[in-house]
């Protein structure tokens, strides 16, 4: 039977259609390969051949697999180094290709062919590796020696000469200096006196290539490795400039994720100083309509469809498979997982990849990165694009609003304490002031010094009414008086929509109501009919200087707004029936509730 204990192997009780015929039902899924161990460099003296060099390259290499095990993977060939390997010194890097492993699988035979007999097949072939086969590398070192010669070549006959023996050169070790890496809080811009991974696990090894400013990577420096004591050794010969130094941090499954951005900076003197940022990996769930954090958010990563994921033999719109990060608080790298209490979420992911995230809670409409327009850049390869999620291979963060499946409501309009609403009662301007205060987005304005005689200090509208007039919503009667009980009009409500909404006054006086032509807010009533905003009455006139009452204030406020009628919340006012014509646009306007989104 087959081995259960195969590192690279998947069993499910299913009957592919290929073995129903002749063996038991047992499905074979070979996962991808995602990564390749690296394998240390190794030094050698000039003048080596390409069969010392090759006699100690490995003739396997560790795989990770997309199921989270891993497997020696037989070398099938090492590739000559480029440039071409000629035993001078110098840095050769030779490349492998991967051989295919072969497993021979015991079936049981069904009934059919004999019960208990078995039948045996070899299982080869390279299908569990990725369509572009992930490539092991080796860096190979030459370095100068010199024999010293022998000092007297032409010994005079008979006279023995003792003989020395030359001792075996050694290869001395590359001149090395090493340099203190500044750490960065992202959030603070200050430096922080804390390793780089000490939110993710400060025993986590972080490793990286060095480029120059071209972006290529930087001949003969192998790749680097930040020491327990928070420093790099880098090449003593480096020249002076500014170098990108790409970190990944290798899990403790071996594999490499996305790291933190870091700078190297050698001056003219050699001096050398080594900036990076602190890991921080948490990106923020909040309430689109409250701006609070959203505690418990099921949040899953996903491979995005793309040409780069698919290259790399990840399958498009499945959950990423990371490795996980015992330290790493508070899902240790789960995918998926949920947000805790401040709305955190957090992921280490593999670099070069493409992302997108699904997000669901109770009471919220499902979030899918991938109709998001965000849109960040992040030093120096990694971005937020389109919907696409792309890590190079320097950590990205992303955070995202919810939006509730209901959006709350906050009354403008209230009762009166005996109970009432009094719908039929006309609308004061001081009213009319706090109305707009309390529903109407304002703009920036320069406090203005008006005073009205008959607006006093203890007046309960006067701030609404200072500021509407401070926002050019509102006018006084003249240039001391306010009239703040005084009722709206029809015509001075469409005038003042016409301020607030700063709609183009319509280019004829002339009206199609009969009753307009020649008033004062003609132009500001044909511009609010125009909106749709206010109509007229059956008989053709508008009646103009008629008094706007409550209901037709709560009606006309709530569709500026968009606010939703609430014909669902109970009776609360005793002279408004649940009959009554604006009984949902009364209830919406003076009750705070909550209203389901479309």
């Amino acid at each position: 039977m087959l081995d259960p204990k195969d590192p690279y192997l998947i069993f499910e009780p299913t009957y592919p259609a290929s073995l129903r015929e002749k063996y038991l039902g047992i499905y074979i899924e070979e996962p991808n390969l995602d990564s390749l161990k690296s394998i240390p460099s190794f030094t050698l003296p000039t003048g080596s051949t390409l069969s010392d060099a090759q006699n100690k390259l490995p003739s396997s290499v560790v795989g990770s697999f997309s199921n989270g095990k891993t497997a020696d993977i037989p070398v099938k060939k090492w590739d000559t180094g480029t440039p071409e390997f000629n035993g001078a010194a110098g840095t050769y890097t030779f490349e492998g290709s991967l051989g295919c492993l072969v497993q021979q699988l015991s079936f049981a035979r069904q009934p059919l062919y004999g019960a208990g007999s078995s039948i045996k097949r070899e299982r080869g072939g390279c299908g569990y590796l990725n369509p572009n086969n992930l490539t092991a590398k080796a860096v190979v070192t030459v370095t100068d020696t010199t024999v010293t010669p022998n000092p007297n070549p032409n010994p005079d006959p008979g006279t023995t000469t003792p003989v020395t023996p030359t001792p075996t050169p050694t290869t001395p070790a590359p001149a090395t200096r090493s340099v203190q890496v500044i750490v960065t809080n992202p959030n603070s811009g200050q430096t922080a006196a804390a390793p780089i991974t000490r939110d993710i696990g400060t025993d986590l090894p972080l490793r990286g290539v060095l480029y120059s400013a071209n972006g290529q990577p930087v001949a003969g420096v192998p790749e680097l490795t930040l020491l327990p004591n928070g420093t790099i050794n880098i090449p003593a010969s480096l020249p002076s400039g500014t170098y990108r130094l790409a970190l990944n941090v290798v899990a403790p499954s071996g594999e490499r994720l996305a790291g933190p951005p870091a700078t190297l900076t050698v001056d003219a003197a050699g001096n050398a100083t080594l900036n990076a940022e602190l890991i921080d990996p948490y990106g923020v769930i909040t309430d689109s309509a409250t701006g609070r954090p959203i505690p418990g958010v099921k949040a899953t990563l996903y491979w995005a469809d793309t040409a780069n994921n698919r290259a790399k033999g990840r399958t498009p719109n499945t959950p990423v498979v990371l490795p996980a990060l015992p330290d790493f608080a508070p899902n240790q790298n789960a995918d998926p997982q949920n947000s805790n209490a401040q709305g955190q979420y957090g992921w280490m992911v593999f670099p070069e990849g493409d992302y997108y995230i699904l997000a669901e809670k109770e009471g919220y409409q499902p979030f899918d990165s991938r109709k998001s327009t965000t849109s960040a850049t992040f030093d120096p390869d990694s971005y937020i694009r389109d919907g696409n999620i792309h890590v190079g291979q320097t950590i990205a963060e992303y955070s995202f609003a919810m939006d509730p499946n209901t959006r709350p409501y906050t009354a403008y309009m209230r009762g009166y304490p005996d109970g009432t609403f009094q719908p039929q009662r006309s609308v004061s301007r001081a009213e009319l002031a706090a109305i707009l205060n309390r529903t109407m987005q304002k703009k920036d304005v320069v406090d203005s010094a008006v005073v009205f005689n008959d607006v006093s200090l203890g007046k309960w509208a006067r701030a609404d009414i200072l500021a509407a007039v401070e926002q050019g919503w509102m006018r006084g009667t003249s240039s001391t008086r306010f009239e703040p009980d005084r009722a709206v009009t029809r015509a001075e409500m469409a005038q003042i929509l016409m301020n607030v909404y700063q709609w183009t006054p319509a280019a004829s006086t002339a009206s199609s109501f009969s009753d307009v032509n020649g008033h004062w807010a003609s132009r500001a009533i044909a511009a609010a009919a125009s909106q749709g905003v206010l109509s007229g009455y059956s008989n053709g006139t508008f009646r103009p200087d008629q008094p706007l009452t409550r209901a037709e204030t709560v009606v006309l406020i709530n569709r500026l707004t968009q606010r939703p009628s609430a014909p669902e919340l109970p009776v609360t006012w005793s002279d408004v029936p649940s009959s009554a014509s604006a009984y949902g646009d009364i209830m919406a306007a003076s009750l705070d509730h909550s209203s389901p989104v479309d």
